[in-house]
């Protein structure tokens, strides 16, 4: 996959990154499928720089053999294994390979980046579930209008509710 490709598919996962706080019942039920496309992805272009390191070791190997067997092609007076790997190194069809390598290692470094996103994006979606379970929104409204002075609290007024509760159970 070229780079214009993989910055499309982080483009699209970055777009759907946001959770839509008010659709959480489809923020959880999409969650799974997203966390698989995203991963898929990832296994493909990881699949992408295991080719490309295949590639240059096909390369490095074809060229240590061709050293060996022809080394004043390569100006190469010796053929010992360190005169070889530094002969291999500067041919530019290797470096080309390791320019390869290293573009797809950097691609799927940064996929695996949004994988790591994705997996965030599911703990801020659990935990928006446990606020809205817990009633959040309530509790932040109620505590935003009440009296800032006295020092009361939600729990303060759960207590207050829960004394009056039993107080009117005792007198009636």
């Amino acid at each position: 996959m070229d780079a214009d490709a993989v910055q499309s598919i982080r483009d699209s996962i970055r777009a759907r990154l946001m959770i839509d706080e008010h659709q959480l019942i489809d923020e959880c039920k999409n969650q799974a499928a997203f966390y698989e496309e995203v991963s898929s992805n990832f296994a493909q272009i990881k699949s992408d720089a295991k080719k490309a390191k295949s590639i240059l070791e096909f390369v490095k190997s074809e060229l240590e053999r061709s050293i060996r067997s022809e080394p004043a092609r390569f100006g190469v007076e010796k053929t010992t294994d360190s005169v070889v790997s530094s002969a291999v190194v500067v041919q530019p069809g290797y470096q080309v390979c390791v320019t390869n390598l290293r573009e797809a290692e950097r691609l799927a470094d940064s996929v695996q980046a949004m994988v790591f996103a994705v997996e965030q994006r599911k703990s801020m979606i659990r935990d928006l579930v446990s606020l809205y379970q817990c009633d959040y929104r309530n509790m932040e409204t109620s505590i935003k209008g009440s009296d800032k002075l006295s020092g009361d609290t939600r729990a303060d007024e759960i207590t207050n509710s829960r004394r009056k509760a039993k107080e009117n159970l005792d007198n009636g």
